[in-house]
């Protein structure tokens, strides 16, 4: 609710701050929702909320069961964003707060998937099997 009650501050009156060309244009429509602006993570050492890929997956298991990953090879003409990270600057400006701790919105997350189950479960077939 938050994103769509600002996003016109963000692009402007029929969206005339949009970018148009360029690199500017990669993800232009993505908000990044997190802790840390492209700026925090210079120094890494300063951000003790960072998790690693493997810190998340020990997590998940304590609270959901004992996963493991499936692992589906890209094609070899895969388009891929050239630089990835997370960048929580673009939605500060609009005033944004996280209120919510990672794991209480991991805790929240897992439920919703829960209630979900049986729908995503039927799209995770037809994904894994086509």
């Amino acid at each position: 609710m938050f994103l769509m009650e600002k996003v016109k501050d963000y692009y402007g009156v029929d969206n005339c701050n949009m970018p148009r060309t360029g690199k500017d244009t990669y993800g232009w429509a993505a908000f990044n929702i997190g802790s840390y602006t492209k700026d925090d993570v210079a120094d890494l050492s300063s951000c003790e909320k960072i998790k690693s890929v493997k810190d998340i997956i020990n997590l998940l298991r304590s609270k959901i069961s004992d996963i493991s990953p499936i692992i589906k090879e890209k094609p070899a003409n895969f388009i891929e964003i050239p630089d990835q990270y997370l960048n929580f600057s673009k939605i500060k400006k609009l005033g944004f707060k996280p209120e919510i701790s990672f794991e209480d919105g991991l805790d929240l997350s897992i439920n919703w998937y829960k209630s979900n189950y049986d729908y995503l479960k039927k799209i995770a077939y037809r994904y894994m099997n086509h």
